[in-house]
Order: structure tokens, then C-alpha cells, then sequence
């Protein structure tokens, strides 16, 4: 399916949609206004109508996110403006990316950049205008952000901006392009890491297709292989379901020099790599994306004259042609753009990234609209047919039947009990494996921090057997607990209890304390947004599940109406679809952050002095880790509690700050038990609520069926009474308005033809 091909299908569903809805109106609706119909009699074609006019808003709104993860210093700004077609996002390496921007396709006006912070529904635009302008305001805001550690709470950007790779195509209007961070740009210090790698993994789960950006000149370095590992780790299955969106692009192979190895060598090691790392027969796509946004920029006549001198210097050598004298000369820049431009491989990439688009959710999206028209035309024939009939029928035989259509529909409408309860015992059994991962989570965490604790504890105990017990005991813990050493070995108080750490100063005590959280806090958020991962991911698989059931046993209902009518009145009738389109529900990521509510850290502190007391600062409010890492200090270290005691003038004059690991556990333990409950409960709303909506989705879609034969069994009565006389003019008009609404069914029947000639066979879920 070609990007031409698309948007001709496009079109031709919009035009399908528009004239249908014109139809109705002008001919349907119209004709039984002017024969005496009211509101009520019209409330079945209403409801028609709302459904056309809300499938080609759908239509002309759906989203599209293509999603670029790349390492720092791999190029990902300069690629992303190449795609752009515009040197609009800064590449300098103080603009490393600090939270997730989106890059929203705008056909017209001027670019404008939005940043958004959490607690606020709406963005605040901060930049508007020339290129220039808006680099400018996004480099002081990153480097704000990154060096102030996030004080307004920045969620993301938005830069609204022309792409040009799909500024002819109106199909894919909703287009935009994702900035996510890479896994290094996760550990950079001062910044959230948790939220960072979160952005990233929703990226993976949300975005229709996923740009792994690789540097020619570091492809092996660490950050490539991290990135790959904390991708991969727990996710092979989901990535092998969804390998046909994730294209990866070898950045800079402009940088090859005489003496380095061949492309498509270097090519086939990467991809024999990525093998290894759990990807499915893994294409590598080579690209320069410096050659391709500045072959952009001379063919727009954009560049700058730092820009054109750049081209000249580093691309237009290749390009020398031979003259008539046998010696070569370089054309200019405009003549050569061209060729550079598909030199650069960044064409490939871009056709490559919306075929992925096409074949995966725009398809689903065509076919789903295509559907909702085809239900929408089939439904005013039905209407069409019942009158037709009821015009040939006795009229005590259609008061008669009419009657009993009632008592049927009263019978249809109390099976859906029946669904609910179903579907509802099938929930609490598909939402019960939320909990026994929960389970198994908290205490696989429980255990981890609560057995570092028990190491170190025991080689306190044996550090006086020891010839050199500071070497032993780093070797026998985590580095994060490698902080304590100082405070442990060197001015601390050995006591009989080796999980009691006793020190002679406050300043030392908060040391100590600030090793714990080090070491526990980071930890416990990986954990957390790893199982967060996981289980949104199971989620909406579950999700999905439960919609086919209710799916599946509505339909059953509808059918049973249907086949009835078309018994009773001796009529060809259509089948009701119940459907359940994916752009009428967001999805269980949306949902998530829809239902999270304020978490905030909190800290308790036991103080002594000669006799007990305790003095607490709690603040809790029930969220869970299912929210985004928002905490009280949004890019703030998570924190946790430490038993800490104070004693002061009880040894020999002096004061004593004492550290009891033990009861540290057991708060520690006891706060993921907390977050891991509030957890399940944010989960569980969630899913209950998406399926409590495609419940009441498949509720009204019967109920919309029973009331538009209800309305339409109505209207026929009154009409039979009042103009029974010409019925056979009634009956020729009806046979009229349905030879008009023909070539409307034979132009969806068509578009459905040609959609099912390239139906992915996979589609990315």
C-alpha cells in the first residue's frame, strides 16, 4: 500500500461518509419532517446521523506517533530535523533531552513551542515564530530544567512545526513525531532517571512505530548496548509481537573514513548484535542525517550561509562531475541537493516509518470508520425496509407485532444483566493476576533491600576477624551501600547489634541515612516503573480479552432481535455489529494518568531524649507507582524512612546518633506493602473502568437498535392511520429514497473490497 494509495482511500471514505450523511438528511430525515414526523419520531435517524458525523471526526483526528530512542550524542536532533525538514531543535549537546517532546505536524502558521507541567490540564506557550526564536527559548528552558532540577515540574513539550515528509498527505494530519530520552540521559544527575526511562517505555507501548537511532561512530559504546538491554529485559514477547514497528537507523556513516570497515559489514554485526539482544530479524538502516537536513534546507532555500558553506565542505566533493577537458568541477549546492538528499537515506527511513503507519494503525483506523459508515447505511436501509413492509401489512397485524416487539425488546435489554455479571466475574479473575504479580514484586523487593541489610549486618559482626575487613565487606554488598563505609569504620561506635550503627554526630547520622536512601530510593522507583511496565502491558491485553466477551456475547443479543424482526415482519434484515473501535476508548496508559492522584514522599523520625518520644511528618496520599513519578518533589530522589534515634549526653558526655537497620527494613518493607496495595487499586480501577465502558458501548449500541425500530414501528402506526389511503405512493417513495441509498452501499462495499486486498497480516497491537 503505497502513501498515494492511502490517501486516495482516504478520501474516498470521507467523500463515502459525506455524501451518506447528506443523504440522510436531505432525503431520509427531511421526507418524514415534511410528512408530520416530530423529534421522537426521528430519534433512531438521530442517532444515525451522530454516529456518521462521529466516525469522519474520528477520521479527520486520529493520531499518529512515531517514536525516536537514541543514546545521546547519536545524532537523534539532527535526525529529528532532517525529518522535520527545518534546523528547529537544538544539537548541541547541553539539549540533551530531559523529558519527552512531541513534534505536532501543523499544515499552516507560524511554529510555536508549548511546554507542559504537571497539575495543569492546558500548556503555557513559551515561543513563537522564527527558527531562531524557538531554539533559543527550548535551550534555556532544557538547561533550566536540568540545572535546577525541574523546579515548575515540566511534564513535556510540544513543538508545533510543519513536517515535510507528510505535508501533502491530509490523511495523516495528525502526525507527530516523539523526542524520547535515551538510557544515559536517564542517569544525568540532578534530573528524575525514573521518569525519564518511564517516558521512554510508554513510548514503546503507545507509539505506532519506534526509530532506534545508532551512532556510526559508538554503535558498540555502552549507552547502546544499556539502551537495548533495559528495552529488551522482560519485554522479548511484546517486542517480537510488535517487531514491525521498530525500525533501527545507523546515524553518521557520512563519518566512514578510508580505513574503517565497509557499511554493510558494519551493518550485518549490528544486526547479528541486536539478534543476540532478543530482536527479531532486525533491519539496520544507514543514514546521514547532517547530508539529509541540509540537502532539505538548500532545496527549500532555507539554509544559512554557514550551512551552505558546511554542504560544500563535508558532501559536495562527491558529487564532482568530469568536463569536457577531462578535468571535474562540483556543480552548486541546488544541483546536487537532490541526489544528496536520497544519498542520505533519510527518504527511505521517512517512506519506511509511514508504510508502518499505514499498514498498522491508519489501516485500523480506515477500516474501523469504513465499518461504522457501512453499520450507519445499512441501518437506513433497515428503516427504509421495515416501512416498506409495514405499508403492506393489515394494520391490526402491525399494532400486533409491534406490541410484541416490546416485550422482546424488554427481554433483550435484561440479557445484558446477564453479560454484566459474566463479564464481571471474568474481571475479578483476570484482575486477580494483577495481584499475585504485585505479590510476587513487593517481595522480590522486600527481600533484595532486606538481604543487602543482612549482609552488611553480618560483616559488621565479623569485621574484627577480619585482616582487612573494609576490603571484605565492599566486596560482600552493593555499591550503593559502599557510602557507609566511611561513617561505619572509621567514627562509628561498635555495639553488640551489628544492624545498629552508632555514630557520634548529627552531621554523620544524616550521612548515613542519605547512604540508605541512595542505595533503597533509586531501587525501589526502578521497580516500580519496571512492574509498571509490565503490568499495563497486561492490562490492556486483559482489557482487550474482556471486550471481545462482551463483544461476543452482546452480538449474540443483537442477533437474536434482529433474526426475530426479520421472521416476524418476513424481511431481508441486516445484522447489527456491535463494535468497539479503537479511536472511541483511550487507552489503559491514558486511563493510568487519568487516574492518578498526588503522591508525596514523606519521611518519619523517631528522636529520643533520656525518655521516648515520638514525633512524625506524614504525608501519604494513596497513588501507587502507576503515576508517572509524580512525588511531592517531582525530580527529587524518592525517599524512604530510616529508624533513627537520638540520645544526647549518654555516653560519656557525649551525644549518640544511633541507625537501626532492622527497623529500617521493616519500614522500608512496609512501605512497598503500601505502595504495592495502592497499586492494585489504581490498576484495578482502571481496568474496571475500561471495561465498564465497553460495556456500556455494546449497552447503548442495543439500546440505540431497539429504540431506532421503536421510533421507526411508531412513525409507521401514526402514518398508517392518517394516510392510508396512499399507502402505494408511500411505498413507491420509500422504494425510491432506497434505490438512491444503493450507491451509497455499493461505495462502501467497494472501499471495504480494496481495504481487505491489503489487511495487514500482523498488525502491531
Amino acid at each position: 500500500m503505497s502513501s498515494e494509495r492511502f490517501q486516495e482511500t482516504y478520501e474516498s471514505i470521507y467523500n463515502a461518509g459525506s455524501n451518506l450523511l447528506k443523504y440522510l438528511r436531505d432525503r431520509v430525515m427531511a421526507d418524514r419532517l415534511s410528512n408530520g414526523g416530530d423529534d421522537a419520531t426521528l430519534k433512531g435517524l438521530q442517532s444515525i446521523e451522530n454516529d456518521i458525523e462521529y466516525a469522519l471526526n474520528a477520521l479527520q483526528e486520529q493520531k499518529y506517533q512515531v517514536a525516536v530512542i537514541a543514546p545521546m550524542k547519536a545524532g537523534k536532533s539532527t535526525f529529528l530535523n532532517a525529518l522535520i525538514g527545518a534546523d528547529i531543535l537544538a544539537s548541541e549537546t547541553a539539549a540533551c533531552t530531559v523529558c519527552r517532546t512531541g513534534i505536532r505536524h501543523i499544515q499552516s502558521g507560524q511554529p510555536q513551542l508549548w511546554e507542559h507541567r504537571e497539575g495543569q490540564q492546558k500548556g503555557q506557550k513559551i515561543a513563537e515564530g522564527e527558527a531562531q526564536t524557538i531554539v533559543k527559548k527550548f535551550l534555556e528552558r532544557t538547561r533550566e530544567i536540568r540545572e535546577k532540577a525541574n523546579p515548575d515540574r515540566v511534564t513535556h513539550f510540544e513543538l508545533w512545526h510543519p513536517i515535510q515528509a507528510i505535508s501533502k498527505y491530509s490523511s495523516l494530519t495528525g502526525f507527530s513525531l516523539v523526542d524520547t530520552p535515551g538510557p544515559n540521559e536517564w542517569q544525568s544527575a540532578g534530573f528524575s532517571a525514573t521518569a525519564l526511562k518511564e517516558t521512554t517505555l510508554e513510548a514503546v507501548r503507545t507509539c505506532d512505530a519506534i526509530i532506534f537511532l545508532l551512532d556510526y561512530t559508538s554503535f558498540k559504546d555502552e549507552a547502546s548496548s544499556d539502551l537495548f538491554k533495559e528495552l529488551i529485559e522482560s519485554r522479548r514477547e511484546f517486542l517480537a509481537e510488535n517487531t514491525g514497528k521498530i525500525y533501527f537507523v545507523l546515524n553518521k556513516v557520512d563519518m566512514k573514513s578510508e580505513k574503517d570497515r565497509p557499511i554493510p559489514e558494519v551493518i550485518a554485526g549490528i544486526e547479528k548484535d541486536l539478534r543476540a539482544f532478543g530482536f527479531p530479524d532486525p533491519v539496520v538502516y544507514p543514514v546521514s542525517a547532517r547530508k539529509g537536513l541540509l540537502a532539505k534546507l538548500i532545496l527549500q532555500g532555507t539554509e544559512t550561509q554557514s550551512q551552505k558553506k558546511d554542504f560544500r565542505k563535508f558532501f559536495s566533493s562527491a558529487y564532482a562531475v568530469e568536463d569536457e577537458e577531462g578535468g571535474s568541477y562540483t556543480p552548486p549546492n541546488a544541483q546536487i541537493a537532490p541526489q544528496a538528499l536520497q544519498d542520505s537515506g533519510i527518504p527511505h527511513i521517512e517512506e519506511k516509518a509511514i508504510q508502518t503507519i499505514i499498514q498498522s494503525s491508519g489501516w485500523n483506523l480506515l477500516s474501523a470508520v469504513c465499518g461504522k459508515l457501512d453499520k450507519a447505511a445499512k441501518g437506513i436501509e433497515d428503516t427504509l425496509d421495515v416501512e416498506i413492509r409495514g405499508w403492506q401489512i393489515a394494520i391490526d397485524e402491525l399494532q400486533a407485532k409491534v406490541k410484541d416487539y416490546k416485550r422482546r425488546s424488554e427481554s433483550a435489554r435484561g440479557k445484558l444483566q446477564y453479560v454484566r455479571n459474566s463479564v464481571k466475574k471474568k474481571e475479578w479473575e483476570l484482575t486477580d493476576s494483577f495481584g499475585r504479580e504485585l505479590d510476587e514484586f513487593s517481595e522480590r523487593a522486600k527481600l533484595r533491600i532486606g538481604e543487602q541489610f543482612r549482609r552488611f549486618a553480618e560483616a559488621r559482626r565479623k569485621k574484627s576477624l577480619l585482616s582487612d575487613p573494609f576490603g571484605v565487606v565492599k566486596q560482600s554488598i552493593d555499591s550503593f551501600l559502599q557510602n557507609l563505609f566511611p561513617f561505619v569504620f572509621d567514627s562509628s561506635k561498635s555495639g553488640s547489634d551489628p544492624y545498629k550503627i552508632q555514630v557520634y554526630n548529627q552531621s554523620e547520622a544524616k550521612k548515613i541515612w542519605k547512604a540508605i536512601n541512595d542505595f533503597c530510593g533509586p531501587l525501589i522507583k526502578e521497580w516500580w516503573i519496571e512492574a509498571q511496565d509490565q503490568l499495563v502491558r497486561d492490562g490492556a491485553r486483559i482489557q482487550k480479552e474482556l471486550a471481545l466477551q462482551i463483544q461476543s456475547q452482546t452480538q449474540e443479543i443483537s442477533n437474536e432481535l434482529s433474526k426475530y424482526l426479520r421472521e416476524s415482519l418476513q424481511i431481508k434484515l441486516n445484522p447489527n455489529p456491535i463494535q468497539f473501535p479503537s479511536f472511541e476508548l483511550p487507552s489503559i496508559d491514558e486511563q493510568i494518568k487519568r487516574q492518578q492522584e498526588a503522591y508525596t514522599r514523606y519521611k518519619d523520625v523517631q528522636k529520643y531524649k533520656d525518655e521516648t518520644r515520638y514525633e512524625q511528618d506524614k504525608r501519604w496520599v494513596e497513588g501507587g507507582f502507576c503515576q508517572s513519578g509524580y512525588y511531592e518533589d517531582y525530580q527529587k530522589p524518592y525517599t524512604v524512612q530510616v529508624a533513627y534515634t537520638e540520645r544526647v549526653g549518654t555516653t560519656a558526655h557525649r551525644d549518640l546518633y544511633e541507625i537501626d537497620l532492622r527497623e529500617t527494613t521493616k519500614i522500608i518493607q512496609g512501605t512497598i506493602d503500601k505502595q504495592a496495595t495502592a497499586s492494585r487499586k489504581t490498576l484495578d480501577r482502571v481496568v474496571a473502568k475500561q471495561v465498564m465502558a465497553h460495556f456500556n458501548n455494546a449497552e447503548q449500541q442495543i439500546d440505540k437498535y431497539i429504540d431506532k425500530f421503536q421510533a421507526d414501528f411508531e412513525y409507521l402506526l401514526s402514518e398508517r392511520q392518517r394516510k392510508e389511503a396512499q399507502a402505494e405512493k408511500i411505498r413507491q417513495t420509500l422504494e425510491l429514497q432506497k434505490q438512491y441509498l444503493k450507491s451509497d452501499l455499493e461505495g462502501l462495499k467497494k472501499i471495504r473490497e480494496s481495504l481487505d486486498t491489503w489487511k495487514p497480516t500482523q498488525a502491531p497491537k
